[in-house]
């Protein structure tokens, strides 16, 4: 997965729980609307290609939280496009 941020927790995104959200980072839109270009557009996201979060980062993240967080929201960017989605969001269902 490419992660280009983590907001740690939101009440928010999942009504009456505390969430955590993952930001991926790459998204075949342009909305103009967009609020996380440096997600999105090819020229921003090149600034931020050292900087992508490693998966087992956010595990220790979301490990350390057990019993805290109620769930993660994966947005972006378009999380739909990166090619181990399924295995990522798995994982985060199986803990």
């Amino acid at each position: 997965m490419k992660i280009a941020g983590i907001q740690k927790s939101t009440l928010v995104d999942f009504p009456g729980k505390i969430a955590c959200v993952v930001f991926t980072q790459g998204c075949n839109f342009r909305c103009s609307f967009c609020h996380n270009p440096e997600c999105v557009l090819p020229e921003k996201m090149m600034l931020f290609q050292n900087d992508l979060i490693p998966e087992e980062s956010v595990f220790a993240f979301l490990e350390s939280r057990q019993g805290f967080l109620d769930g993660v929201s994966i947005c972006g960017g378009e999380p739909t496009i990166q090619a181990d989605l399924y295995a990522f969001a798995k994982k985060i269902k199986d803990m």
